[in-house]
């Protein structure tokens, strides 16, 4: 059985995506824009830097092609690539089938301990400098409350809480 190999170039080559990559929310600006831009602009060379030293990485692994198949299946993918036949009710993929795009985040992940990960659990080889080492959004804040100005009154007119009324509910 032949490994399946898989090249990841994760990152966008361009320095221009690079910054919007990178830039933090208008939220999340400092109270001196000034500075945060010179900061972002410094962070993305040098981020563009470090990545164009390090290049692609290259790992070979030996993977399972009914893992592959049942993989794909789960993401709601019949075909690995458009030229290929049907995943479902069919043979696992060839020995030697290239792992399509993406893939490569769960397969080919990071072999680091967990302390040597990111804060957010990414590999830092190719995470930018601070203050933009967090990928993982935020979760937004809630929404605001509606407030309605006349609200329904429910009397026992509107309301239908009689053993009758749940007796349509039931099978």
């Amino acid at each position: 059985m032949s490994p399946i190999r898989c090249a990841s170039f994760p990152f966008p080559r361009s320095y221009n995506s690079i910054l919007r990559f990178t830039a933090p929310s208008p939220a999340r600006l400092s109270s001196s824009t000034a500075t945060s831009a010179a900061s972002a602009s410094t962070v993305a060379s040098r981020f563009l830097a470090k990545c164009q030293s390090i290049g692609p990485q290259t790992r070979t692994q030996l993977l399972d092609a009914n893992q592959l198949q049942l993989f794909s299946l789960t993401l709601n993918r019949n075909n690995l690539y458009s030229n290929t036949p049907a995943l479902s009710n069919a043979a696992p993929p060839p020995v030697g089938t290239p792992v399509p795009p993406g893939y490569h985040l769960i397969y080919f992940t990071p072999t680091f301990l967990e302390s040597e990960l990111g804060v957010d659990g990414t590999d830092v080889s190719y995470n930018p400098d601070a203050p933009f080492t967090r990928r993982i959004r935020q979760k937004p804040p809630p929404p605001p409350k509606t407030v309605f100005p006349n609200p329904p009154e429910y009397t026992p007119q509107n309301l239908r809480s009689t053993p009758e009324a749940y007796s349509e509910c039931l099978p």
